[in-house]
């Protein structure tokens, strides 16, 4: 038997929210670290380069989901969308060397 109380639904729907905001929570943690590497690899290609780079970033709240009924093959699909010009990334011929002590202080 469902319980399709006034009272269940509120607590599901409470539960449901929660979830979405810990999901978004841990989105937002995950793409920080993803945009830490593409923005130290957009450095180190700007140094070797000479030139400004603009890379993409990843941002959580730009995903959209899909569930497989919708999708009408039965397989649910996420897609993120990918945002260029947010950053801008100038050759400073300092970044070898930067994360090149960072290493020798680690060992």
């Amino acid at each position: 038997m469902v319980d399709r109380s006034n009272d269940a639904i509120q607590a599901l729907t409470e539960k449901l929210l929660n979830l979405c905001e810990r999901g978004s929570e841990i989105a937002e943690q995950i793409a920080s670290l993803v945009n830490k590497q593409i923005i130290l690899a957009a450095m180190l290609l700007a140094d070797d380069t000479g030139q400004t780079i603009v890379p993409a970033t990843v941002h959580p709240h730009v995903v959209e989901h899909t569930c497989g009924d919708c999708n009408g093959d039965g397989r649910a699909t996420a897609t993120l969308t990918i945002q260029v010009g947010q950053v801008e990334i100038k050759p400073t011929g300092h970044t070898k060397s930067l994360l090149e002590d960072i290493r020798e202080r680690q060992s």
